[in-house]
């Protein structure tokens, strides 16, 4: 009768337990409900660092947004002028939207990384601080994005400087239809690539953990973006111009430029090509997809040439899994035509190296099949500087 009792009233202390549960979980499953209704629809890294004067031109573009879901993740580089004290005004002022971060300078891929590590938006994208944005952009994107579901949604932009802006409001808003992956490698149009002009899915960069190479010089951009296509499926380019870039003395792109041909002997040094192919090697992407990682690359050296002193250590950058014969064949004529002129390049450069120099001469005359006729002609009489000189 004991153990009966005892039963009975454990039953009961059970009931009663549960009754007083439920309605915590009841209140669990609304939390759930609320974090994915208030998550931000887009998060925007800004790298702050030297931009006093236009940085507040920027963020108004980036709080007056027509999106109200956004996440403003601003990291102070460090920045030694007040830009430190403009970000946390606007912390204070639109506290649901900015998120301030200051660290002691490391440069661009630091600051971009350390946003990365805590943005939890639908979409990431970032913003130069000495740029600005219209403020239809992002809800803009967002309507696109509702629409096709794209992992990278791609739009256009200006370029201005402060001597002369023609901004006007005339953007065009028309949609456009969405590509793979491959035909967006393939398509030459598609040139104007920048991190700032995209909207990536949070899942494709956020759970293979894609972060900014820090030792690179001038194109982390390149690299990240690079990598990023590695598992893109679809992607959607709308031709309005939301972006607003500025040029200006003293940015690092201008600095760069300057610096000529000097900056691409670095890259090539850098070994950015093998770090894209060994990420695309190490998170699977590619089976069945290397002429597409070999046509993104080669487009990329045709569009930036004046570096076949290098060929050899841009062929063994892409590893013998990738550059072989049958992958090759399968990528577009132009592509195995320039493939043809890097072998050609690196086998000259074994029977003799070629200085500067001669370099410039080989890589001026048409196609890689003259690079021979000046090797041979140029052994014993002066016909290479005479050919210099007509093509350069």
């Amino acid at each position: 009768m004991y153990k009966k009792v005892n039963k009975n009233f454990i039953h009961f202390l059970a009931l009663i337990f549960l009754t007083i549960l439920m309605p915590f979980c009841k209140i669990s499953s609304s939390d759930t409900k609320t974090y994915a209704e208030t998550r931000p629809k887009v998060s925007v890294i800004v790298p702050v660092y030297k931009v006093e004067p236009w940085l507040r031109e920027c963020m108004d573009s980036l709080v007056n947004q027509t999106l109200q879901e956004i996440e403003i993740i601003a990291v102070d580089d460090g920045s030694p002028d007040n830009c430190g004290k403009i970000l946390d005004e606007y912390a204070e002022e639109y506290k649901e939207k900015v998120k301030v971060i200051h660290q002691q300078n490391g440069g661009l891929p630091k600051a971009r990384n350390v946003g990365l590590n805590i943005a939890v938006g639908e979409y990431i994208t970032f913003a130069d601080s000495d740029d600005y944005l219209d403020i239809r952009a992002y809800e803009t994107a967002k309507k696109k994005k509702k629409k096709d579901d794209v992992d990278i949604l791609h739009f256009d932009h200006r370029t201005f400087n402060d001597r002369y802006d023609d901004h006007v409001n005339n953007i065009d808003f028309s949609d456009s239809k969405v590509i793979s992956c491959k035909d967006y490698i393939y398509d030459r149009k598609y040139t104007k690539f920048h991190v700032w002009s995209n909207l990536f899915k949070y899942e494709i960069i956020q759970n293979d953990k894609l972060r900014f190479v820090e030792n690179l010089k001038h194109v982390e951009d390149t690299c990240f973006l690079y990598m990023v296509l590695g598992n893109a499926k679809q992607i959607k380019s709308i031709p309005a111009k939301f972006y607003n870039y500025r040029q200006r003395e003293g940015s690092l792109v201008t600095i760069a430029i300057k610096k000529g041909h000097e900056r691409w002997k670095d890259i090539i040094k850098a070994k950015m090509f093998k770090k894209i192919c060994d990420n695309w090697r190490k998170r699977n992407c590619l089976q069945n997809k290397e002429n597409q990682l070999i046509t993104l690359i080669i487009q990329w050296l045709i569009r930036n040439e004046g570096h076949l002193t290098y060929a050899q250590e841009i062929l063994n950058s892409f590893g013998s899994d990738v550059l072989t014969t049958e992958n090759i064949k399968k990528c577009p004529d132009y592509v195995q035509n320039h493939i043809k002129r890097l072998k050609l390049s690196a086998y000259c450069s074994k029977i003799t190296p070629i200085k500067d120099g001669i370099y410039c001469i080989s890589s001026a005359v048409n196609n890689y099949k003259s690079c021979l006729d000046i090797y041979g002609a140029s052994k014993n009489n002066g016909a290479n500087l005479h050919l210099w000189k007509k093509n350069g």
